[in-house]
């Protein structure tokens, strides 16, 4: 159960003991575990529900994680969700990553990151979720504008079709008034970008 080895370089960077961490994407629990070490609380999201079996096991005993059988999205909904082949790497999705393997679909439930209660509020987010990466921060719009989001760690994605998630993510991102801090790419290829409020660069955030 070992997280990316992406995870080890970017998350001590960035969480500290103080933050309340939502990470979407928990898969196993590999990062999770990190994360737990890291952080005041982990809140984390896996909508596969056979995964997230193995991810309640792997993660009992974690007193500040709370698990979440859900996705994120833009609406609160059951929606299709492509599997992937147990033989492959891929995580599964609402989208077909490009390289990943999937045999069939199954629903999964998703919700608003911005209806979810959480007993404190979140100051960072954490986005492996692949593909589905700009719906889940536009479904997290409300907490962006309540202002307790310092830090936003996510990874992008090449879709089969060949789109990018990557420009609209930092769009989205920059809406909410946060910017590029930094841009790692992982030993697979993939991206993955740091923002931060554009206050920490100079310049005022968004109201909201």
């Amino acid at each position: 159960m070992r997280a990316e080895e992406i995870a080890y370089t970017l998350f001590p960077r960035h969480i500290t003991h103080d933050d309340v961490v939502i990470e979407v994407g928990a898969n196993i629990g590999g990062a999770t575990a990190l994360l737990s070490d890291l952080a005041r609380h982990v809140h984390a999201f896996e909508p596969n529900p056979q995964v997230f079996i193995r991810l309640r096991e792997n993660l009992s005993g974690r007193r500040n994680v709370t698990l979440h059988n859900l996705g994120a999205g833009v609406s609160s909904e059951n929606m299709n969700f492509y599997m992937p082949n147990p033989r492959d790497t891929t995580f599964g999705s609402k989208h077909k990553v490009a390289g990943g393997e999937y045999v069939g679909e199954a629903v999964v439930s998703v919700a608003r990151l911005d209806e979810v209660a959480f007993a404190e509020p979140p100051s960072v987010i954490v986005l492996d979720c692949e593909g589905s990466e700009v719906e889940a921060l536009k479904g997290a719009e409300g907490l962006f504008r309540r202002g307790s989001i310092r830090v936003v760690i996510v990874e992008t994605h090449t879709l089969t079709d060949g789109r990018s998630t990557d420009t609209e993510t930092v769009e989205v991102l920059s809406s909410y008034g946060f910017a590029v801090e930094s841009r790692t790419i992982a030993p697979d290829g993939s991206p993955w970008i740091v923002a931060t409020r554009r206050a920490a660069h100079g310049a005022a955030p968004d109201a909201a």
